[in-house]
């Protein structure tokens, strides 16, 4: 391994097994037995197991992740589709809630849960750590390694696709 290098396809594919299997025993164990504690672990595996083996690659971290700071402009537009979708969301939960009121109830037993915790590991746990994780993991380490390989849309859509499985 050089200094400097960049990821290949059959190193993404490698990094997407190990964080799936890691999320499936080592995160679902930790959600069970720790709650919401657990999610924080889970979303803590998907943040640092990226860094890490881009880290043991010797991959130019800059390049592998090229992160950016958004401009104001996104950012506000991030904020308006957050708030249109929070209300679609509020909308169709209250819909489906009288049509399932057996799940209703369930999900209600759940969360009820999860009420007792302070609003910042709410926060922390469901929105700041997913976001900046698969930031890192899909955006960062599987769109730019598979970019050298493919044309932009067509990354995208791989990318989208792995994504959404």
């Amino acid at each position: 391994m050089k200094k400097g290098q960049m990821a290949g396809v059959g190193d993404t594919i490698l990094l997407l097994c190990v964080v799936l299997l890691a999320m499936f025993y080592v995160g679902s164990a930790a959600t069970i037995k720790w709650g919401i504690y657990g999610v924080v672990v889970q979303q803590l595996m998907i943040l640092f197991i990226p860094l890490m083996y881009a880290a043991y690659l010797k991959c130019d971290m800059k390049k592998m992740f090229a992160l950016k700071i958004p401009s104001i402009r996104f950012v506000l537009g991030a904020v308006i589709l957050f708030i249109g979708a929070f209300v679609l969301n509020i909308l169709m939960s209250y819909g489906l809630s009288f049509l399932f009121t057996e799940s209703a109830k369930n999900v209600e037993e759940i969360f009820s849960t999860i009420y007792d915790l302070p609003i910042a590991v709410i926060v922390f746990a469901t929105a700041i750590l997913p976001a900046v994780g698969e930031e890192l993991l899909f955006r960062g380490f599987t769109f730019t390694t598979i970019r050298q390989k493919c044309k932009p849309v067509t990354s995208i859509l791989i990318v989208s696709a792995i994504f959404g499985l």
